[in-house]
């Protein structure tokens, strides 16, 4: 029997390893783990002394899971690192999750309790299942950080976080494909708001780009000697980033600028042009979604999809364009959106001849069975491809 530096005592178990103990000096009974080697152990006797230690963090027994989340959100407002909005919107996703859980002892909470909170989860569509997730998981590790709750939460919130939620409520997907007519209503009307916005929908529309993709643009990406557009970066919540190899969401390309689509790009990259552009600046910053003189209020200069999102169905309310907003299921939901651009742009293609393998490169799929939903058989396709059938018979006399 080893004694080790941070208290406790490793006792060789025979053939089956080794065991971690420490006596609790509260209740004078013993905290036993089991490890295979004597590192392991080691670690072991750790994670006991953190459990031992953690009573402390719960001298205030009454401290309920609402309590520590208002502390949170008081602190978000105090701190002011994001805009006022998104701290309503943290306290509204919390609301409901409060009203269940919230009377819950934090020195009563434990792989239970996250089991059923993740029960509670899966009434919800899967992005808010996302947001409601991270909310939980912000409000768990500033607890941590402030020293509200034991450090070895985090093996709570680490499978908590890994956990895969499906809703028992599986909403359809917004899929919808613009005719002509829409489209040049959606860029009529979007012109008159955001001009940049017009052209970030036309990337989806007439180059099959991601949202991701064209809001993570910068002026280096493109060649205008050869017509071209690389595709490097994404944007994300988090920020821009690098397309790596290996991908399999998204994917390193370069791609062709449509003809037809060239000129806009330029007289775009004219009139910003005012705004002192630089090569390595985004074609699309935030800036470029503010009215005039309109005031940020937020630091990041990107948008992303949410943000896109947000914009569209604000500009194509359901009142004024009753047309753009069809029923997923649960809700009705606003069809304007940079996806179905994409998929309007990868439909049309796919009608208009275009080989599989080509649109798979150009909209960048890893896998070219996603494409093929592009190709659909319709029965108009059919008696098309049959009459090459009528002409062979017909030309060799066969019937």
């Amino acid at each position: 029997m080893a004694k080790s530096k941070i208290g406790g005592t490793i006792t060789k178990n025979g053939s089956q390893g080794y065991i971690a103990r420490i006596k609790n000096p509260k209740n004078n009974k013993f905290i036993s783990k089991r490890a295979k080697t004597k590192i392991e152990a080691k670690e072991k006797l750790k994670e006991i002394q953190q459990i031992i230690e953690s009573d402390s963090h719960f001298a205030n027994k009454s401290m309920t899971l609402s309590d520590l989340a208002e502390k949170y959100f008081n602190f978000r407002d105090y701190e002011e690192e994001v805009t006022k909005n998104t701290r309503e919107k943290e306290r509204a996703s919390f609301s409901i999750i409060g009203e269940n859980f919230g009377k819950i002892s934090l020195s009563k909470i434990g792989n239970g309790f996250f089991i059923e909170l993740s029960n509670h989860f899966k009434q919800y569509a899967e992005s808010t299942i996302d947001s409601k997730k991270l909310i939980i998981m912000q409000i768990f590790n500033y607890g941590i950080e402030n020293n509200l709750i034991p450090g070895n939460f985090n093996n709570y919130l680490k499978e908590f976080w890994k956990k895969k939620i499906t809703p028992t409520i599986i909403t359809e997907k917004r899929e919808y494909i613009f005719s002509p007519d829409e489209l040049n209503l959606i860029w009529e009307t979007t012109d008159k708001h955001y001009p940049a916005l017009t052209l970030h929908g036309q990337f989806g529309a007439f180059q099959g780009m991601r949202c991701e993709e064209i809001s993570g643009l910068h002026w280096r990406d493109f060649d205008f000697d050869n017509n071209i557009i690389k595709v490097r970066n994404t944007v994300t919540r988090y920020g821009v980033s690098n397309i790596m190899k290996g991908n399999q969401k998204f994917a390193r390309r370069t791609l062709p600028i449509l003809k037809n689509f060239l000129p806009y790009i330029k007289d775009y990259e004219e009139k910003s042009l005012s705004r002192n552009i630089t090569k390595d600046d985004l074609i699309f910053p935030r800036e470029a979604f503010r009215k005039i003189n309109g005031h940020s209020r937020t630091k990041k200069n990107y948008v992303d999809a949410v943000v896109m999102s947000y914009l569209y169905r604000r500009i194509f309310n359901q009142k004024e364009f009753p047309q753009f907003w069809k029923w997923n299921g649960k809700r009705d939901e606003c069809v304007v959106e940079t996806h179905n651009f994409r998929r309007t742009f990868a439909t049309r293609s796919a009608q208009s001849g275009m080989a599989i393998q080509d649109l798979s490169r150009i909209l960048g799929h890893s896998n070219i069975e996603t494409t093929m939903i592009y190709y659909k058989d319709t029965l108009d396709q059919k008696r098309d491809a049959m009459n090459f059938m009528d002409s062979y018979v017909t030309n060799n006399k066969i019937l």
